[in-house]
């Protein structure tokens, strides 16, 4: 189920039995990042963004609860409303899967989130192991998600995936602005004037 940072229900997400595929009720809402209700009393130090709720689950069960998935896995689209609950914190984790995928989707969270913030960790716990999911079926403790956290490498060193993409995600990363308390985003009308838009349903909590 996700919900807003009060807690309130928008949707619930479904999957098949025996297949991949998802669907959502009601359908044609607003995607959301996966746990924002951690992050209400969350200190802005860090925040740890996870590629899907089982990896999410899987870490606050070791005690970890600044962790947030994005949507729709590797595929998710990122764009500033879903990731404005984001802007508050110093530094951001990016734990996606220790895959391919997971690190093109660790590429582009890093370029939409201003790379310089953001570092990543792989939490391949051996094998076929890849996520967070797979280190708790392998018994990890916290204190092993801690030491891969903490060995996470900066996400500014990771190529771009073009140069027009990543000039772009930069430019996004730094319309990102927290004023009086509340989440904005600053755009540029065709006058070149910048206008303050307050996005809706998230607070800055510092």
């Amino acid at each position: 189920r996700y919900t807003d940072a009060e807690g309130h229900a928008l949707y619930d997400k479904f999957r098949a039995i025996g297949a991949k595929r998802f669907w959502r009720k009601p359908s044609g809402t607003t995607s959301l990042l996966y746990g924002l209700r951690k992050l209400r009393d969350a200190s802005p130090a860090r925040v740890i963004v996870v590629e899907g709720e089982l990896d999410a689950h899987a870490l606050w069960a070791v005690g970890i609860r600044e962790v947030v998935s994005v949507p729709d896995g590797c595929g998710s689209r990122l764009t500033p409303e879903l990731l404005a609950p984001l802007a508050p914190f110093r530094q951001v984790i990016v734990a996606t899967d220790a895959d391919p995928p997971g690190d093109e989707l660790a590429i582009r969270l890093a370029h939409a989130l201003n790379a310089e913030r953001c570092v990543r960790a792989r939490l391949d716990s051996g094998g076929s192991g890849k996520d967070a999911n797979d280190c708790l079926l392998a018994a990890w403790t916290r204190e092993m998600v801690e030491d891969r956290f903490a060995a996470a490498t900066p996400s500014a060193t990771a190529a771009a995936p073009s140069t027009a993409s990543s000039n772009s995600a930069t430019e996004l990363a730094r319309r990102y602005h927290v004023i009086e308390g509340r989440t904005c985003y600053i755009r540029t009308d065709r006058k070149v004037y910048e206008l303050i838009e307050t996005l809706a349903n998230f607070s800055a909590f510092v």
